[in-house]
């Protein structure tokens, strides 16, 4: 299941759900049992300001390897 949060106005705030290990298949030698995600959301209408990193700072995904699988 899913469970949402939303205020009054309709705006959402929070949901959250949880990921059974059964369903996911893992590495051998790995297991998975399970997790509960959750993502709160604020700051509606606030203005935002994004600035880019310094390209010195940035790992590129393809130098990761294997730590976060395959995307």
């Amino acid at each position: 299941p899913i469970h949402f949060w939303i205020d009054d106005d309709g705006l959402l705030h929070k949901f959250e759900f949880a990921v059974d290990g059964a369903d996911v298949i893992a590495e051998p030698g790995e297991e998975f049992e399970s997790m509960v995600v959750t993502f709160e959301i604020y700051g509606y209408n606030e203005p935002v300001s994004i600035e880019a990193p310094d390209p010195a700072t940035v790992t590129d995904a393809d130098d990761l390897g294997d730590m976060f699988g395959d995307f």
